[in-house]
């Protein structure tokens, strides 16, 4: 077996990732389905280190499984904003 040693990264590196992985995908909506795996599964782990917003992540997951590209992406950008928000990282650049 291998042999490493155990590196502590923080939690918000990770937070900031996957909340760039929603705000890329909503920003190239137009172009591409944003009904990746990569989507959901930012939604997933969000939701699973910030129990607080897993309702949030759930009216994102469901706003994109009815969105389609002739549908304006208000609805998904205002749950975005609130994801942000309420997540209040501060390396992000929004």
């Amino acid at each position: 077996m291998y042999s490493a040693p155990r590196i502590g990264l923080p939690t918000e590196s990770f937070l900031v990732h996957h909340l760039a992985v929603l705000r890329d995908a909503l920003s190239e909506c137009d172009q591409f389905d944003m009904g990746t795996g990569e989507v959901y599964e930012a939604l997933d782990y969000i939701a699973g280190e910030r129990p607080h917003l897993s309702w949030t992540c759930t009216q994102f997951r469901q706003a994109l499984e009815h969105w389609r590209p002739e549908y304006s992406p208000g609805q998904l950008h205002a749950l975005l904003s609130k994801i942000s928000d309420d997540l209040d990282l501060k390396d992000t650049a929004w």
